[in-house]
């Protein structure tokens, strides 16, 4: 099962020939592609090759005669598979261990169900149109895993070996219209991955995004995408087409009532630049998109319709701060990890990622974060729909390629601009994690990165990079609650994998395991635990649920003291799932939802959660009570030798008449300006809620902008005949 494949391929899957990009396996041009495109149906000119495919297991590597992949014998042993999902989710194999990326220090070995490593043969036969006569037939392909080679009727087609990139492949001498062809991938998962933390706990294999068949005519449109320009409220639309050299070809392009044509020029890209007259910008709270219809007329007749969907908007820094469509803004930020206990890879469903998006953006969530990777175009399409920035990220730990011996930023972030640049959701470039590529290369990254893309913002890598001009637009600030203040760069800064506190996770999780990945025993060794140190069951729930309480408290102290921080432009919260890490006999849980996107019992909710994370809140400053160290008594990893002050905000034990130093803060991001009205706060017991004791303050007016000081009453703490907990609530 575990025999080496493929020994003898190549890493240099494409080459470029002028501005063209030739496949190095079949010789073929190699094109950049949508496939399961928003708006792009199939019927007429496209056909959708989802669904069931014959599949064998032959770990043999592919050679210069292709004539045995097609014999009897060679698919003696066939089997249905569903195209898109990864083999492995579909019994491929036998239970075993997985198979992570090369980062040793940071990976996740889970036992699987069903593993296999090798190389797996798909093959579906499809009917290829009559009236395709005269066009250009186009195969085209997603993500395959680590790498895929493509064959139509037994003959080479094309080959996938990509960090982020769909591409297609003329394929139109390889078939006849009216006869049927057969399409044939051979994919492998032995071969290290490029895909970075996509790959942190097994080199998930298959087809795992749609595989398509499309006619084009002879002239075609070869590429489009839009760049919305805030500036100038226009709309700026790319075409690329290739193909033949017809003379009276023209582009015609409609965004609503606007229309506007410019003569078609095959190898040249055609730039149109449209107003719009119904200016609507893109934010997570008003996701506005367009449609530019973008139509190939030759001889006076349409020969070729794209649909391109589009939002505008500008993501900006200036000097300390961001800036969203010319108004402040703080990132809210969250690590979203590539979790997918029961299917092993992100479903490509457009609607199931939209609810998880709404979910997360419930619990007061603008924008997220990938480890070292980038998501599938459909994450994209669903969060442009929601209404949710997006950083993907160079598949680099440190200066370390995490599962692949090329060291290759400059022609990944091309790759990544090329293929995702059509998503208004892609906020940012981050080069990688928690390290640097060194001056040289940082600065020539970056450089690149603007010059091709002025839209969006680049950290040089996150949790790290170098703190010079002219490496990026942003930097990475503390892991941790530090000192207001103590931190004041020169580019705006966003908390690094922020407030990542583990606890165990809740086994009974493991009932949920129903897909490829094990529960490992979960429970049992749960209940064992107990036993051993003399503990019932019931005492376990109470600690997990305290844990979790903790884990609560821990998660909103922490975001309230990056809010009360006026230099700090946002966070990266540390995380939105447990990733569920085998560690010291238990599995770890430092999310804010379960690894299933469940609320923890004593955790905190979304809604809770949304109070303190949103885009305007009452944070409130009492550091004139608390004791101050002059260093951390935690243990944690510093970014930066200025956090070395802490304010444990524990000590606050009051005894009536005593003053408490309140100070409330706002930190207002909303749309609009809040008008002059009073603060009214409240102290109330923690448990039944009776009052305790009120008051209420005038404020003045509020601008848009980082956290100031809002009012700063006179509060004492009011007689009780008991000991009590008490809350001090404001609005």
């Amino acid at each position: 099962m575990n025999a080496p494949a493929i020994a003898a391929v190549s890493f240099a899957i494409a080459f470029s020939c002028g501005a063209v990009e030739i496949d190095a396996w079949s010789g073929r041009e190699r094109h950049r592609a949508r496939v399961n495109a928003v708006g792009a149906e199939p019927g007429g000119n496209l056909i959708r090759l989802r669904g069931e495919w014959d599949f064998v297991t032959k770990n043999i590597p592919y050679r210069t005669c292709y004539a045995p992949y097609t014999n009897a014998y060679f698919w003696a042993k066939v089997r249905k598979i569903q195209v898109p999902s990864c083999w492995e989710a579909q019994g491929v194999g036998e239970p075993g261990t997985s198979q992570p990326w090369r980062c040793f220090w940071d990976c996740s070995r889970r036992k699987l169900r069903n593993a296999y490593f090798g190389s797996g043969w798909y093959r579906r036969r499809v009917a290829v149109p009559e009236s395709w006569k005269g066009k250009r037939v186009w195969l085209k392909a997603g993500t395959i895993n680590s790498a895929g080679w493509l064959f139509v009727n037994a003959r080479p087609a094309g080959s996938v070996y990509s960090y982020c990139g769909t591409y297609k492949f003329d394929v139109t001498d390889l078939l006849k219209p009216g006869e049927e062809a057969e399409i044939l991938v051979q994919a492998n998962n032995e071969m290290p991955s490029k895909r970075g933390s996509f790959g942190s706990c097994n080199r998930w294999g298959g087809i795992l995004r749609d595989v398509e068949l499309e006619a084009t005519p002879t002239t075609y449109v070869d590429d489009a995408w839009v760049r919305g320009d805030f500036d100038s409220r226009s709309a700026e639309v790319h075409i690329e087409v290739g193909g033949d050299a017809a003379k009276d070809a023209v582009v015609r392009v409609a965004v609503g009532g606007e229309k506007a044509e410019t003569p078609a020029v095959a190898g040249k890209e055609a730039v149109l630049k449209i107003p719009l007259a119904d200016f609507r910008p893109w934010s997570p709270d008003a996701p506005n998109l367009y449609w530019a219809e973008i139509s190939l007329v030759v001889g006076g007749e349409v020969v070729q319709t794209w649909r391109e969907r589009f939002g505008v908007s500008k993501f900006e820094a200036r000097g300390g701060e961001f800036y969203l469509n010319g108004r402040p803004f703080y990132v809210r930020g969250c690590g979203w990890h590539n979790l997918q206990l029961v299917t092993g890879v992100q479903n490509p469903d457009r609607d199931d990622i939209v609810r998880k998006i709404r979910k997360v953006k419930a619990a007061g969530f603008n924008y997220a974060r990938f480890h070292t990777r980038c998501e599938i175009p459909e994450f994209f399409e669903a969060a442009d729909e929601a209404g949710f920035m997006l950083q993907p990220e160079l598949p680099y730990y440190n200066d370390f390629p995490c599962d692949f011996p090329v060291l290759d930023p400059l022609g990944d972030a091309k790759e990544l601009f090329e293929h995702y640049r059509r998503y208004i959701s892609f906020a940012a470039y981050s080069g990688g994690n928690e390290g640097s590529f060194g001056e040289i290369l940082a600065r020539r990254l970056y450089s690149e990165i603007r010059a091709r893309d002025p839209n969006r913002l680049v950290v040089e890598q996150d949790g790290g990079g170098l703190r010079v001009d002219g490496t990026g637009d942003y930097e990475s600030g503390p892991f941790t609650s530090w000192a207001p203040g103590s931190f004041n760069p020169s580019r705006p800064f966003v908390a690094h994998e922020y407030m990542n506190l583990c606890v165990k996770a809740d086994p009974r999780v493991g009932e949920l395991f129903t897909g490829v990945c094990l529960a490992d025993g979960m429970w049992e060794k749960r209940v064992a635990f107990l036993k051993e140190n003399g503990l019932s069951v019931e005492a376990g729930d109470k600690l997990q649920f305290a844990q979790n309480a903790l884990q609560k408290f821990w998660q909103k102290e922490g975001v309230e003291s990056a809010r009360r921080d006026p230099y700090c432009d946002g966070f990266s919260f540390w995380s939105l799932l447990d990733v569920m890490s085998p560690q010291k006999g238990a599995h770890t849980g430092p999310a804010l939802y379960d690894c299933f996107f469940r609320e923890k019992k004593g955790g905190s909710t979304a809604a809770e959660f949304a109070v303190f994370n949103s885009p305007s809140c009452l944070p409130l400053d009492v550091s004139g009570g608390p004791e101050k160290f002059d260093s951390d008594p935690r243990p944690f990893h510093r970014v930066h030798p200025k956090f070395d002050t802490y304010f444990d905000q524990t000590n606050r034990v009051l005894v009536a008449g005593d003053a408490i130093p309140a100070r409330f803060l706002l930190a207002h991001y909303g749309d609009e300006t809040l008008a002059a009205g009073d603060l009214k706060w409240r102290i109330v017991e923690a448990k039944g809620g009776d009052l305790l004791a009120s008051g209420s303050c005038p404020v003045p007016r509020q601008e848009i902008g980082a956290v100031r000081e809002l009012a700063r009453p006179r509060i004492r703490a009011p007689e009780v005949v008991k000991a009590v907990a008490a809350r001090l609530p404001a609005f």
